[in-house]
């Protein structure tokens, strides 16, 4: 048996819906000619995955849950045009400074522990450019690991104090467990990396850092 046409599917419904006692007078043509669109409409196709690895520097909450309810694939990769294949989550954790987006992306199904090419994790590139501390709490109650290493030996921590010009980013990954003595394939430690970053110099969290044993 063929499949109704669109046209046929609208005539059907609209007869019906003439034949009850208080449609009488109802304008039957544009019921029909509405029905008649909603049925010929086509599926609303989901995002691509270079228009959503776009849409996670800018963009809102609110549209990041469109784009998945639409389909959009959670644990999309930037194309090679994009450098070190980032997820879409950390894309987000290192350009976007709203925690919701996070959410959105994570309770899809978003890894919190996945790598690029440098062996780097979502946290770790958040760490190091994102200077709103919640951004690193979402990720870290999320599951992400919090001494997990880079190719190099690096850590979460590490990558903080190395790029991050906020002091309470050190203090969340702190007390959330990071090792300030841990050491990279250089033998640096995390003080030992922040003491190039300004801005931390002179603040608590660097102490928290640079206190005896944590720095050579």
């Amino acid at each position: 048996m063929d499949r109704p046409t669109p046209r046929e599917v609208s005539s059907f419904i609209s007869m019906a819906f003439m034949q009850l006692p208080w449609a009488k007078g109802f304008p039957a043509l544009a019921l029909g000619a509405a029905l008649w669109l909603l049925a010929a409409s086509p599926a609303r196709a989901a995002m691509s995955d270079d228009d959503f690895y776009g849409l996670c520097f800018d963009g809102a909450p609110r549209q990041i849950r469109e784009a998945l309810a639409g389909g959009a694939n959670v644990n999309a990769r930037g194309s090679a045009g994009e450098g070190l294949h980032w997820t879409i989550l950390t894309c987000a954790a290192a350009n976007g400074d709203d925690p919701e987006t996070l959410r959105a992306l994570l309770e899809k199904g978003a890894d919190a522990n996945a790598r690029d090419e440098d062996g780097a994790t979502t946290l770790m590139r958040a760490a190091y450019a994102n200077e709103n501390p919640a951004a690193i709490t979402v990720l870290l109650r999320a599951g992400a690991q919090v001494n997990t290493r880079d190719k190099d030996g690096a850590t979460p921590l590490m990558y903080a104090a190395m790029g991050n010009a906020n002091p309470e980013v050190i203090a969340a990954l702190l007390d959330a467990g990071a090792d300030p003595g841990a050491r990279d394939k250089q033998g640096k430690r995390a003080a030992d990396h922040a003491a190039g970053n300004a801005p931390l110099r002179k603040s608590a969290a660097f102490r928290r850092l640079a206190k005896p044993g944590h720095l050579e």
